[in-house]
């Protein structure tokens, strides 16, 4: 219910209209009283009669100027003149912007102040409204906002004001307010401007996401998790210092020497929860250009073991025989088993992986080679009956052990995988990229010769050990909640996260060989078995001796430290299907548009080398997608048809599914097929 005193003070702002026009627009604003309040009416009428009363007989006093000199010659009184300004500025209220109930109570206080009647109402509104114009900060240049929405989700405009306020319509240029439909010139301008600003707006925040996402993806491989370790002291002999320093990667080094002596002695290191789990790795070394290093590592990592026959490429006879390995490549399943008959433990080295790769889309022979290596990867039995014809020796191996060293660059990854059926490979795979691009004049090859010393004490040991790890209490809690975080993550069970817990173990394998006690030598006849530098040499075939150590959390933290990176390296790497190049082109607009989620185009034709397809096939590809509403193009409202503005905004997958679940023979127990 509105007062008397609110009226009057309503009245006084509108009597400059008049009593007609004051009494139809303060019966409009506050129509939300009048339906309520059944006195609305006749207070009104009280409030238009008192104020237009006094106005009317300050007009008579004016109006009579000889009876008001009259009376001052009569009885000269000295008045003050008030300083309304001075009150004004110091009542000013404390806001940077001033609503109509904020100006209106500045009059009303200054009136009062003062003790002035009405007639001083036009004279105080004057000066409040030059103070307020004053005090009032002058907005800078601000960032447009949209406006508000109205009830039906549409985007609502302020177009302009009239007698009764501001004039607010929505995209249908209906007035909000009033329901009417305004589709004058000047409203269809206005509107039609807001939108182009508002086009201009979002436009301008997608190129800020989209500046956000060409940044390059930092994933620092984590040097210090092998510190303490003969791999890192390696790295950083072959990478040199000062002006005999190189660029190749420290990550290389360390990577190519441990894939090496997994080869040789993984498996001899396991986990006691899985003996089966061998310490061994499939590698592959990646640059974005050639000439990085990779051959250097690859070379440099096999010279750690020139003065003892642990690396060899047949016919050597030496004294070990459950560590060592044999080095090559191969071109088929039936080459690599023969191999095997005679090795157990094998070395593929790849300085190009396209070697093996593009065998595995060569019908039967390359997909039965695929499979030995996917098979090996996890198992050490060997299959020899893929390979049809091929006779097998009574002593043959019964168990074998297989690692790969590779290296290739990202464009020839990409080629070669889209034309190969590579399926579960990326899971099992130790991805090493980086994005060292820099090249020496002059490579100084390092001195190796003192790093048998520190390889050998230990390595030569599991001839007779075997080295058997398990987890701390704490380690496994410890391990069991970041897998369980990994997990709830919603891009959880794609390639990148597959196996990863079993990458994990083999990195804890590699950290316990290098920071576990030495196992102790009471058996006599092993002081004789000795070199001075503390390598061992068998005499025979020593028995089998357990090697034990517990992991504590330290390890395990380093360990996930370096499979979070690989998770990382997997998924920035992940190699795309297509069976047409148009199809390729597809895939890879839609890899690179998921993982930035808003991206300039020609930025990602150049991250992404699609220039290497032609324009033709890239302008395609990325319409096809557009059509199928996989993603969208925003366009540079200024210049739509500049390609170099235009953002690429991935939108999502078209369709959904359930995953499948059993839900044969209702929720009883046991229901559902059943285990062979």
């Amino acid at each position: 219910m509105i007062t008397l005193a609110e009226l009057e003070r309503a009245v006084v702002e509108k009597k400059h209209l008049g009593r007609e026009e004051a009494h139809r627009k303060i019966t409009y604003e506050y129509s939300e009283y009048a339906d309520d309040d059944p006195e609305f009416g006749f207070k009104l009428n009280s409030a238009l009669n008192k104020v237009h009363g006094q106005i009317a007989q300050a007009e008579i006093r004016s109006s009579a100027p000889t009876a008001v000199a009259a009376q001052s010659e009569a009885a000269p009184v000295e008045t003050e003149e008030p300083d309304i300004r001075g009150y004004a500025n110091q009542i000013f209220p404390n806001k940077a912007q001033l609503v109509d109930e904020d100006q209106r109570q500045l009059v009303d206080d200054t009136m009062d102040h003062f003790n002035l009647d009405l007639s001083w109402v036009n004279t105080v509104s004057t000066i409040v409204d030059s103070v307020i114009a004053e005090r009032t900060p002058v907005p800078t240049e601000r960032e447009w906002e949209p406006e508000f929405q109205d009830d039906n989700r549409k985007r609502a405009y302020t177009v302009g004001t009239d007698a009764f306020g501001p004039v607010v319509v929505n995209e249908d240029l209906i007035n909000i307010d009033t329901g009417e439909k305004i589709a004058t010139p000047e409203v269809i301008a206005t509107v039609q401007r807001f939108k182009q600003e508002e086009k201009k707006q979002d436009y301008k925040k997608l190129v800020e996401d989209a500046q956000r996402g060409a940044e390059e993806l930092e994933n620092t491989y984590p040097v210090g998790s092998w510190e303490g370790t003969p791999y890192l002291e390696f790295a950083r002999l072959c990478q040199g210092t000062g002006k005999d320093q190189n660029y190749i990667p420290l990550e290389y080094f360390i990577n190519g020497l441990m894939t090496v002596v997994g080869a040789i002695c993984g498996n001899r290191i396991t986990p006691e929860f899985n003996q089966k789990m061998e310490a061994r790795f499939i590698t592959l070394l990646l640059s974005t250009k050639g000439g990085i290093g990779k051959n250097e590592t690859m070379k440099w990592s096999k010279e750690c073991f020139n003065q003892i026959p642990l690396l060899h490429t047949g016919g050597i006879v030496h004294p070990f025989k459950n560590i060592g390995c044999y080095v090559g490549d191969f071109g088929s399943a039936r080459g690599m088993l023969e191999k095997f008959m005679q090795y157990p433990r094998i070395l593929q080295e790849y300085g190009e992986l396209s070697t093996a790769v593009e065998k595995f889309s060569i019908a039967s022979s390359g997909q039965a080679f695929r499979d030995q290596i996917l098979n090996l990867a996890d198992d050490q039995t060997p299959n020899w009956s893929t390979i049809k014809g091929m006779k097998v020796s009574a002593d043959a191996p019964k168990a074998i052990s297989n690692s790969v060293l590779s290296a290739t660059t990202n464009d020839r990854f990409e080629e070669m995988m889209m034309q190969a059926s590579w399926e579960t490979l990326i899971q099992r795979m130790n991805i090493i990229p980086t994005k060292e691009e820099r090249t020496k004049f002059k490579l100084v090859a390092p001195d190796l010769s003192k790093m048998a010393d520190t390889l050998l004490p230990r390595i030569t040991r599991l001839e007779a050990y075997r080295l058997i790890w398990n987890l701390s209490p704490e380690a496994e809690q410890l391990g069991e909640k970041w897998f369980e975080t990994l997990q709830s993550n919603a891009s959880a069970g794609g390639e990148n996260v597959g196996r990863i817990q079993v990458y994990l173990f083999r990195i804890l394998s590699h950290l316990a060989l290098w920071h576990a006690p030495l196992p102790a030598t009471d058996q006599e006849g092993d002081t004789t078995r000795f070199t001075a530098n503390g390598w061992y040499i068998p005499e025979g075939t020593p028995p089998d001796r357990i090697w034990r150590y517990q992991v504590p959390p330290e390890l395990m933290q380093k360990a996930i430290r370096v499979a979070e990176h690989q998770i990382v390296a997997r998924r920035e790497n992940m190699p795309v299907r297509g069976t047409t190049i148009s199809g390729a082109v597809e895939n890879i607009i839609k890899k690179w548009a998921f993982k930035n989620r808003s991206m300039r185009w020609v930025e990602m034709k150049d991250r992404a080398h699609l220039y290497r397809f032609g324009y033709k096939l890239c302008h395609d590809g990325l319409m096809n997608l557009v059509m199928s509403g996989i993603v969208a193009i925003k366009k540079n409202p200024e210049d739509e048809n500049d390609q170099r503005d235009w953002i690429v905004v991935w939108v999502g997958s078209p369709g959904r599914c359930k995953k499948w679940a059993e839900t044969r023979g209702g929720k009883r127990e046991g229901a559902g097929r059943k285990a062979k």
